[in-house]
């Protein structure tokens, strides 16, 4: 296919891409904490002017570089200051990574292993729903999937240009991933001949041009408590330490990578024995494209495996890999042996779905195990007939059901994880108004009040002097009411189903 009747197919690609990833959230709130951190950050650029050092509440801000912030307020200043223009980076991100593949990994798998990967990346569960969220990742994993592939393909610019603008999205891993993957690459082939293609020194020089020129702003301007904060906390000591001590685990990306590449999960079998068949043979040894994507995914999934703190969106960079791996197994590949795995792993999920604790309480989940049981099947019916066509419209019927429950489940997510719905008393609240700090960044972004952050760890209740308001989850409410008892003092002034808006009594 030429260049000139590949353009309409890639563009309807996009407009297909956009849809199914802005048609959803585009009016949800951003969430607290991370979206609203995100969201209000790139709203102080705005206000405050200053596009190079960020800030939040008012005070600079160490958390991260400030690609992403740009890009949002770049969207606010051209759309205003709303939700939907929160998400637009995202959103272009996932309709970019989606499409690039399709485009840029024909001349390594094919046209038709290409659309495949494209389309098994698009739908997977992780991506469709990181594409529409306010954070980092989605543009992160643009990033280092142009820089992955263009590495993979003797680019010598673009590659080297991604992973300096990814330093500039999330730090040091930026440059991290797509070096281990060409280090770990030559340690297993010894390709001399593709080690010198791809023009390292000059590369380096390139990745650092884009990249490292804000870090030196940064350390010379905010000196030695901006290197402490970022690179210290941010990175090496979340690296070596726990954020959430309950919440590590050696183990735990592979439920997460299981959930997360929904609904093409039972691919992932056949994936790893095939692995494991290149191990026995030695055929791994020869080198070549399937090597290069399981370096890739390998080193991304066993580094953040080791990171002491571990949320589920770190892994997002390792999909595009992985997609391709399964684009190319889907177009070359007969499949039977696992359609039994597809139909019988769908059925089992949706059967289990009913019985979760918090199953009750959201919104048509029982029409969705109904729709996921029998997509599961016709998934497993393409396969056995050898049709991956079939297979991917069966799966996208399952990511389109979870859009309708996510849609459904709207109300619930706006009650639960925004301040929303007491924001006419928050907006009268007096100016003494407390906070617990999971909830400061939407009172911020939504409700243009900072508040003061309540310390938890202990807990540290202020005196109930007049006109001062506690906003807490009402979870953290019933929690501190019998240890806390400063905060017996104060009564309810407003209430939801998940927030607690409390007074001190006027004297």
């Amino acid at each position: 296919m030429n260049k000139q009747s590949w353009r309409p197919y890639l563009f309807f690609f996009s407009v297909v891409a956009g849809v199914l990833l802005y048609a959803w959230n585009i009016h949800l709130p951003l969430t607290n904490p991370d979206e609203a951190v995100y969201g209000e950050t790139a709203k102080e650029i705005l206000f405050a002017g200053d596009w190079l050092s960020p800030r939040i509440y008012g005070d600079y801000w160490y958390d991260k570089p400030p690609l992403f912030y740009w890009l949002t307020a770049t969207s606010f200043r051209l759309f205003g200051i709303t939700d939907a223009a929160a998400r637009l980076p995202s959103v272009l991100a996932g309709i970019a990574a989606a499409s690039y593949l399709a485009w840029d990994a024909r001349p390594v798998f094919g046209r038709r292993a290409a659309f495949f990967a494209a389309a098994v990346y698009l739908i997977c569960w992780e991506i469709w729903i990181l594409a529409q969220a306010a954070v980092t990742d989605m543009t992160l994993s643009f990033l280092l999937l142009v820089a992955g592939l263009g590495l993979w393909r003797g680019r010598t610019v673009l590659p080297y240009v991604a992973a300096g603008l990814a330093l500039l999205t999330k730090g040091p891993v930026g440059v991290l991933f797509p070096a281990l993957t060409a280090f770990l690459y030559f340690l297993c082939t010894r390709d001399t001949a593709r080690l010198r293609s791809w023009k390292l020194p000059r590369g380096v020089l390139i990745s650092a041009l884009f990249g490292l020129p804000w870090y030196v702003y940064m350390t010379a301007v905010h000196g030695q408590v901006f290197i402490e904060t970022f690179l210290g906390f941010h990175n090496v000591t979340r690296f070596l330490t726990p954020e959430h001590a309950t919440q590590h685990a050696w183990w735990r990306y592979l439920p997460v990578l299981a959930i997360g590449f929904l609904p093409w999960t039972a691919l992932l079998p056949a994936l790893f024995a095939r692995g494991v068949q290149a191990v026995r043979r030695g055929t791994w040894r020869a080198g070549g494209s399937k090597l290069w994507c399981t370096l890739w995914f390998g080193n991304i999934f066993i580094f953040f495996s080791l990171s002491g703190t571990q949320l589920v969106s770190y892994i997002a960079p390792a999909f595009a890999p992985l997609a391709l791996l399964a684009g190319e197994m889907l177009a070359t590949s007969r499949l039977q042996h696992t359609a039994v795995v597809t139909g019988g792993f769908a059925v089992i999920l949706a059967a289990s779905l009913p019985f979760l604790p918090s199953a009750t309480t959201v919104p048509g989940l029982l029409p969705f195990t109904a729709v996921l049981a029998v997509a599961g099947i016709a998934q497993a019916y393409a396969l056995y007939r050898g049709n991956p066509l079939r297979y991917l419209a069966a799966g996208g019927a399952v990511t389109a059901a979870l859009a309708c429950l996510f849609h459904t489940a709207t109300p619930a997510i706006i009650s639960q994880y925004t301040v929303l719905p007491l924001a006419e008393e928050l907006r009268a609240a007096p100016a003494r108004l407390y906070v617990e700090p999971f909830l400061r960044p939407g009172l911020a972004f939504h409700i243009d009040r900072y508040g003061t952050a309540l310390s938890i760890q202990p807990p540290a209740i202020p005196a109930p002097e007049p006109d001062t308001v506690l906003l807490l989850q009402r979870k953290t409410y019933q929690r501190w009411l019998l240890s806390q008892p400063t905060l017996q003092q104060y009564r309810i002034r407003a209430q939801s189903e998940y927030l607690v808006l409390l007074e001190a009594p006027q004297h």
